[in-house]
């Protein structure tokens, strides 16, 4: 579990406006989370967690609220017919029943005042290919009401694909290119905002 304290002119945790820290209420955000740590035979990881932001935003009649959000994560080993590498599909899902209005959000006002928020994103990952190689591909989808986590930047598709190509015990190296696409154009936008990045690390380990 984590207790975290908040200071009225933000925080050092990701979030997305319009969630703020200026109530009194918000000054303490809470999260618990429980894993299971047996990660042999089908399963890769088992994961659920909570966490709740007391007073950090207001709908559309001006009301505070809390926002909190339910998040789950499982990772399932393939048994493949092939010696040189190994297959996991993993999953991660979040939703938050109390999300701001598509007018705080700069969208379409068309929607329903106040909605929940849902978000998602799947992979498939072969692992140590010929003991050398990891190669991963990641889709996800969010929901602009999901305010809380950088690997579900709200309103957006994303399509990730992931190489990890290790050299040595001690040297690697890993990319990764991503393609994120707004899912509903704000209203002060023209078109849909389209963002393409390049990663590249070398990590030697000493």
């Amino acid at each position: 579990g984590i207790l975290q304290y908040n200071h009225a002119k933000g925080t050092t945790s990701s979030y997305t406006p319009p969630m703020n820290f200026s109530e009194p209420g918000s000054r303490l955000s809470y999260f618990i989370g429980i894993e299971a740590k047996e990660t042999s035979g089908w399963w890769n990881q088992r994961e659920v967690s909570i966490t709740l932001i007391p007073s950090s935003f207001r709908n559309s009649d001006d009301k505070i609220c809390d926002y909190w959000a339910l998040t789950g994560r499982l990772g399932i080993n393939l048994p493949v017919p092939v010696s040189f590498l190994d297959v996991m599909i993993a999953g991660a899902a979040g939703y938050a029943p109390a999300a701001p209005s598509w007018s705080q959000l700069n969208l379409s006002t068309n929607m329903k005042s106040n909605q929940d928020a849902f978000a998602w994103q799947a992979s498939i990952n072969f692992q140590n290919i010929f003991d050398r190689h990891n190669l991963g591909v990641l889709y996800g989808k969010t929901d602009p009401g999901w305010l809380i986590s950088p690997s579900f930047r709200n309103n957006t598709h994303t399509l990730e694909i992931r190489h990890q190509y290790r050299f040595s015990q001690r040297l690697s190296t890993e990319m990764r290119y991503r393609i994120r696409k707004q899912w509903h154009t704000p209203l002060d936008a023209a078109v849909k905002r389209k963002d393409d990045d390049f990663y590249a690390q070398i990590t030697f380990r000493f």
